[in-house]
Order: structure tokens, then C-alpha cells, then sequence
């Protein structure tokens, strides 16, 4: 349990100050003693969470963001041969983390899903243009 607030230490310098001042800093030590103890517990026990638990930015897992920085990395280090521009080689590194051999292959993998998507909304729209005329031709 902390031990603050600590003792006002006073305007004097005198013993009690001395006293005040060096229970303080023993209290101080106790507490960042107390805490680093309790967050070791925690990372140990069973209910800590793990980094594939966390949600991170862009609903990813702590877990995957650290994956994913780690291929960048080792991809601009096995790449770094100084022939490659490092944001090219970079680049070749997509959201997942999965390292493509070339840049152009990333490239129109991304472009193969975008048409996918277009596609399934294009086709989801067309549904529901039909879905509303039909309900406002029955309306009629």
C-alpha cells in the first residue's frame, strides 16, 4: 500500500526536516519496490493478458503489429545490399507482415483484392437497388 502523501518536510533545516525528508525518500523507495513487486505478479499470473489479446490501432493485436515491424526490419536488413531504395524494399511489406519478393507482386496482390471487393460491393448494391424497388413498387 503506498505510503503517500509523504511528510511535509518544512521550511527549517533542521532535524525534523532531516528526519521527514529521509522517511520520505525510504517510503518513496518502498512504494516503486511495491509496485515494480505487483506488476511482476501480474505479468506472471494467469490473468495477464498476452500481446495477441491487446487491440492495437487498427484492430490488430499487439502481437501482429510486432510481427509485422519485425519482416519490415528484416527485409530492409537482408535487402540492404545498396542497390535497393530502402523505402521500395520496404514497401514490399504488406499489412499482414508477409514479405513479397518484389515490389510488383504486392502491388497487384493489393489490386486483386481491391477488384474483389468492388465486385462483391458492386454486387451487394445491385441487391439492394432491387430489394428497394421492389418494396416501393409494392408501396404502389
Amino acid at each position: 500500500m503506498p505510503k503517500y502523501p509523504y511528510r511535509k518536510a518544512g521550511i527549517t533545516w533542521d532535524r525534523t526536516f532531516r528526519n521527514n525528508h529521509n522517511q520520505n525518500l525510504s517510503d518513496i523507495a518502498d512504494d516503486i519496490r511495491g509496485s515494480y513487486n505487483a506488476l511482476n505478479a501480474h505479468a506472471k499470473a494467469s490473468t495477464a493478458h498476452k500481446s495477441s489479446q491487446i487491440a492495437h490501432g487498427d484492430g490488430l493485436s499487439v502481437s501482429q503489429e510486432i510481427e509485422i515491424a519485425k519482416a519490415r526490419i528484416r527485409n530492409l536488413v537482408l535487402e540492404a545490399d545498396g542497390t535497393n531504395v530502402k523505402e521500395v524494399v520496404d514497401a514490399r511489406v504488406d499489412d499482414d507482415g508477409f514479405v513479397y519478393p518484389v515490389l510488383k507482386e504486392r502491388l497487384d496482390a493489393d489490386k486483386g483484392e481491391i477488384k474483389t471487393q468492388l465486385e462483391a460491393n458492386k454486387n451487394q448494391l445491385a441487391e439492394m437497388y432491387k430489394t428497394v424497388e421492389l418494396i416501393t413498387n409494392s408501396q404502389d
